[in-house]
């Protein structure tokens, strides 16, 4: 997983917010805790719940971009083409305009476009934060740090 940090990152997000909806899920549907009880703090997450269906199309070239962000921050050559990241992030700024509320699976993980924006601002803000501004502008105000 080291030398993948971006997927490492990005399956760690989705993981979590796939957890939280669980959790949350969860704790709707059962009899509330003793407050002695450790687990009845549970976090929960401070992402929306989806309101939108991403097409199985519109994921599936979402997962592609965000693989070639992952090989862009990998390879650390300068000479990777700065436009297969322009268009990757295209792919991720689109898909965040379109369905600003979308809820999807990858890899078997239900998650988010917020969550998405999320982890892919943290891969770049490690990797090439010039490129955090891209995100920022569709990225909601209250999920930035």
């Amino acid at each position: 997983m080291a030398r993948r940090p971006f997927l490492a990152l990005w399956s760690f997000a989705l993981l979590a917010v796939g957890v939280a909806i669980l959790l949350r899920h969860a704790l709707e549907t059962s009899p509330p805790r003793p407050a002695e009880d450790p687990l009845a703090a549970v976090a929960t997450s401070r992402l929306p719940e989806p309101t939108q269906v991403v097409p199985g199309l519109r994921v599936d070239a979402l997962s592609r971009a965000l693989a070639t962000l992952s090989a862009a921050c990998d390879a650390a050559d300068p000479r990777w083409p700065a436009s297969r990241v322009r268009d990757a992030l295209g792919v991720v700024t689109q898909l965040s305009t379109d369905y600003p509320g979308g809820g999807f699976r990858v890899g078997g993980v239900a998650t988010s476009t917020p969550a998405v924006l999320v982890a892919v601002r943290a891969q770049l803000q490690d990797c090439d934060p010039a490129d955090v501004p891209v995100i920022d502008a569709v990225l909601p105000a209250q999920f930035r740090p």
